[in-house]
């Protein structure tokens, strides 16, 4: 019997040493997990507070950024009212325009025939876009059109008549042939220059027959030369020598890549239009040549197609920006 009772008496002691050594274990554990937990608590309060902070900083400087990138000329006490509403609302307008990318350039050809009281050009001079616009000398409209594109703010083009191949097709009056002098070819330029002194640069109005032929477009460059204007290659032919022609007399010059309303279709016109887009992001040419005509469907997809052009990234630059 002593012994069965000194037994139990040390076995109830060595049990009741092994709690008492498990309740600090675990009593350690549990206060570092508060404590641990709260140093993470404060810790992630104070980095969001910071982040939030950053967030708002840069949505603020994005905001004063992409307003002066819309409009450059703005007064600084609108940029300043612009800074202060982004950090008030901390958020920014996701309705405003993405960063442009890529350029391309849009020639609309073939005004002249009707005046700025016509319907096609008043509708043409409501674009909001920087189109160049080419007109054809020697019609019933000339001046007066290219006067209303001047005060419009658009740039002015010499749509140059030349003769084609097909002798079905007439170029119309003013046009150069190919049977004609150097002197003869200069002549009609400098004749055309002073009907038009608004215009900045020349193109050609058809000239499939006309324009592969080098010593005539080189008489037709020097004229231009002298009087500082461009010229932009149509390439109604592929055989054209006009573009070389312009490189040798040192005339700055362009190509045309795409003829946008070949077809009298506004989803045709669409396509082109998006064609060029594309191959301007591509960087398949840097800033592709797009021409169209004074036509009411081709007006009216580029004025449908801008918003959407520039949610590409894709904007619009006057011919004499792309000319080299």
């Amino acid at each position: 019997m002593p012994r069965y009772y000194s037994s139990g008496y040390k076995k109830t002691k060595k049990s009741s040493g092994r709690e008492k050594g498990r309740f600090w274990i675990w009593s350690t554990i549990i206060l570092f997990i508060l404590f641990a937990g709260t140093i993470f608590y404060i810790t992630r309060n104070n980095t969001k507070q910071n982040s939030n902070q950053n967030n708002s900083d840069k949505i603020a400087v994005e905001g004063v950024e992409e307003t002066e990138e819309v409009n450059a000329n703005a007064a600084k006490s609108n940029t300043n009212r612009s800074l202060s509403n982004t950090n008030k609302n901390g958020n920014t307008n996701t309705n405003k325009p993405k960063q442009i990318k890529a350029y391309i350039s849009l020639i609309i050809d073939d005004l002249g025939n009707q005046g700025p009281e016509s319907e096609p050009l008043k509708s043409l001079l409501a674009v909001k876009a920087p189109l160049t616009l080419s007109v054809i000398p020697e019609r019933p409209k000339s001046a007066d059109a290219a006067k209303a594109a001047k005060e419009k703010g658009f740039e002015v083009m010499i749509h140059q008549p030349m003769e084609p191949v097909n002798p079905a097709l007439s170029a119309g009056d003013g046009a150069i042939l190919a049977n004609m002098t150097d002197a003869q070819a200069a002549q009609i330029v400098r004749k055309h220059i002073e009907q038009i002194p608004q215009a900045v640069g020349m193109n050609n109005h058809m000239g499939s027959k006309a324009s592969p032929d080098a010593e005539l477009m080189r008489a037709v460059m020097k004229e231009l030369k002298n009087k500082n204007l461009f010229f932009v290659d149509s390439m109604t032919i592929s055989t054209s020598k006009a573009f070389a022609a312009a490189q040798e007399e040192n005339v700055k010059t362009a190509k045309r890549s795409v003829f946008i309303d070949g077809q009298d279709d506004e989803a045709y016109i669409r396509e082109k239009i998006l064609e060029l887009a594309n191959m301007a992001l591509e960087k398949r040419v840097v800033t592709p040549i797009g021409i169209g005509h004074i036509r009411p469907k081709t007006i009216a997809v580029i004025k449908s197609m801008l918003p959407e052009l520039a949610d590409m990234g894709v904007g619009l630059k006057k011919a004499s920006e792309v000319v080299e």
